[in-house]
């Protein structure tokens, strides 16, 4: 027999339909409730006031005429406070505190970073401390001198190689900063320059280099980059000799020819070149004339540097040429 539904509902609930009905019953209400705290949760927690330290770069502004001595700090720690939802604004990387000492005058200036223009503050962040909060510094004269560049080399040429100049190229460059730094100082150096990496006998070699000054961040120079002419030579000790016959002899130019098919060449180099030297990469080769008169139909090629018309000997770099037979040749207009 079924019971009424007020025996029904006074009947005892098995312990699944008690559980069943927590979720259950009264659905829409407890929907509502469950929307509204967490409303409530999340209002409260945006509105909550927390507290965050990072550091922030400092803009300086100085006069045109002055310098400080010693740089300031460039950037400072700061504690700031704001609500939840403020401070997930703020950008670490925009962040900047700014500070106008462009109209300080010549001596000690005190800096206070409190007073100081921030950048890239969300409105109701507030800052709560700012370390160091203060800085002493001197304002002078900014001035100008010429200084001698000293070429700071480091480590040892090649075996065989040794060091015959280090010139800078200017010798000085003009240095910039504050009058108590420049007035005392007596050169600039260059960042250092390995020897290890020069190659060449008997010849110049060219570097670009930057120039460092030793001292305080805010003094300048100019150029900041110079040139340095390295010079090595070989050892007398590796240093060879040698005569190769039959090198053949090349006429550049179809209108003339000579004689002279092949030449004895003496070469001066270091051992290991020379010693390995490949006969396939010598050639004499003289230069066809250009401007000859048409009556003219022979002309004297020499190897003198100063003679009107020259050929040259191929060869490896680092190799000199010591003689060559025949000392001319002569070059014969083609009919």
């Amino acid at each position: 027999m079924p019971l009424s539904p007020l025996l029904e509902r006074l009947r005892p609930l098995s312990y699944k339909e008690w559980a069943k009905g927590l979720f259950t019953r009264n659905l829409p209400m407890k929907s509502v409730s469950l929307v509204l705290a967490l409303m409530l949760w999340a209002f409260v927690q945006q509105g909550q006031k927390v507290e965050q330290t990072l550091f922030a770069e400092v803009a300086y502004q100085w006069p045109d005429d002055l310098v400080v001595a010693k740089p300031p700090p460039s950037r400072v720690r700061m504690t700031l406070t704001g609500s939840r939802a403020r401070m997930r604004r703020i950008d670490r990387e925009s962040m900047k505190v700014v500070v106008d000492m462009s109209a300080a005058t010549e001596g000690d200036q005190t800096i206070d970073y409190s007073r100081g223009g921030i950048e890239g503050l969300p409105s109701g962040v507030q800052v709560l401390e700012t370390r160091p909060s203060s800085a002493r510094l001197a304002l002078e004269q900014r001035v100008s001198r010429k200084l001698p560049v000293f070429v700071n080399s480091v480590g040892e040429l090649g075996e065989g190689l040794s060091l015959k100049g280090l010139v800078a190229e200017p010798a000085e460059v003009m240095v910039y900063g504050p009058a108590s730094v420049v007035e005392q100082s007596v050169r600039v150096s260059t960042e250092q320059l390995s020897l290890v990496e020069i190659k060449g006998e008997g010849e110049s070699v060219f570097k670009r280099i930057r120039v460092k000054f030793n001292g305080p961040a805010n003094v300048q120079t100019e150029p900041r980059q110079i040139q340095v002419r390295v010079t090595v030579e070989r050892d007398a000790l590796g240093v060879e000799q040698r005569l190769i016959e039959n090198v053949p002899v090349l006429v550049q130019g179809d209108s003339w020819t000579t004689a002279s098919t092949h030449a004895k060449v003496a070469l001066s180099g270091p051992s290991d070149v020379v010693k390995d030297l490949d006969q396939d990469q010598l050639f004499v080769v003289l230069r066809a004339p250009t401007g000859v008169a048409k009556g003219v139909n022979s002309v004297l090629v020499q190897g003198d540097d100063t003679a009107e018309y020259r050929y040259m000997v191929t060869r490896p770099n680092g190799v000199d040429v010591v003689t060559v037979e025949p000392a001319d040749f002569e070059l014969v207009r083609r009919n």
